[in-house]
């Protein structure tokens, strides 16, 4: 359970136990309190800063716990897809999830699938939930990262700058899998020991955080709901396209590397969507469920049209002021 990760071009060292804490049988692991630290900041972002945006500080939590749930789900099942060559001769590590093996755009699909059911269920604007969400999920997605740092995974293709990595985890990795290391033959890297890769964990924790600050600092200026999230899209889809390229574990289909292809997808669409509806703003024709001043159905008590209510309060208020001679204060 313990590797040894080094950065020798840092002069940095660490010594990795997989294991955070262990309670008799039960075992707590580095990945998963990493994982759930993210999520728990990440949410406590999105309820706090939508908030001031006119939504409900419990139902919006409700919709993020039960998304989270959902899209865990969805990223595990999303991962088992794509490596069911594996799994399925290895069926008893399909629940072992502590191990790794989530993939985030399943994880997303399924969150925001389930999000938009509830939201409609609980009356809260889909989009308005979302543009808060989707930027805590920055920040829970560049915090989560580090748990692929104790599990000495999601690293990248072979590299000479003075970022690189090397790990004994690593060199077994490519000696059981030499087709994964690209410029290189087999015999070459079954002959390779101290192999430098890439940490594209820390790159992409990096441009998250990043992606999350500047999200952040816009929050205040953004003109319709839903800017944020695509926003988000655009940020997540232009940096997982660079980062994708130089991993060498990416789900593939076929030739196709699917998370590479879907951020191009979100990026490119988001970047259309986005100058589709600052086109509308700017011309007067932006819908009512996309504008900022219009507040969630939930947030105004309906008026009612029957008049006898009312006009038994005027006549309650009336009487009220009169004494037993019928005089009025």
């Amino acid at each position: 359970m313990i590797n040894t990760v080094s950065f020798p071009g840092l002069g940095l060292s660490f010594e990795i136990n997989r294991i955070a804490l262990q309670i008799g049988p039960l075992t707590v692991y580095w990945y998963g309190l990493v994982v759930t630290l993210g999520v728990v900041l990440g949410i406590f972002y999105a309820v706090r800063r939508g908030k001031s945006a006119g939504l409900d500080s419990d139902r919006t939590l409700d919709v993020l716990m039960y998304s989270v749930l959902v899209g865990f789900i969805g990223a595990r099942v999303y991962y088992i897809a794509f490596t069911w060559e594996y799994y399925g001769a290895h069926p008893a590590e399909i629940i072992r999830i502590w191990e790794g093996g989530l993939a985030f755009y399943g994880g997303v699909i399924a969150g925001v699938l389930f999000a938009i059911l509830l939201c409609r269920i609980w009356r809260l604007r889909f989009l308005r939930v979302a543009d808060f969400a989707m930027t805590g999920v920055l920040l829970g997605q560049g915090i989560g990262r580090w748990g692929n740092f104790f599990n000495v995974e999601a690293f990248g293709s072979y590299c000479t700058g003075v970022q690189r990595m090397i790990s004994p985890h690593i060199d077994a990795y490519f000696h059981q899998n030499p087709s994964l290391l690209p410029g290189f033959t087999e015999e070459q890297v079954l002959a390779m020991t101290d192999i430098p890769v890439h940490p594209t964990f820390f790159y992409e924790s990096v441009w998250l955080l990043l992606g999350f600050a500047l999200l952040a600092l816009y929050t205040n200026r953004r003109r319709f709901d839903g800017e944020l999230m695509l926003l988000y899209f655009f940020w997540n889809g232009l940096g997982r396209f660079w980062i994708e390229g130089l991993r060498t574990d990416s789900l593939m289909a076929g030739s196709v590397r699917i998370s590479r292809l879907l951020a191009a997808v979100l990026a490119v669409g988001s970047v259309i969507l986005l100058a589709i509806a600052r086109s509308r703003l700017k011309n007067g024709t932006l819908p009512d469920w996309m504008r900022l001043e219009t507040y969630p159905p939930s947030a105004k008590a309906p008026v009612s049209e029957e008049t006898p209510a009312s006009e038994a309060e005027i006549t309650l208020a009336d009487t009220k002021g009169e004494d037993s001679d019928g005089k009025t204060d």
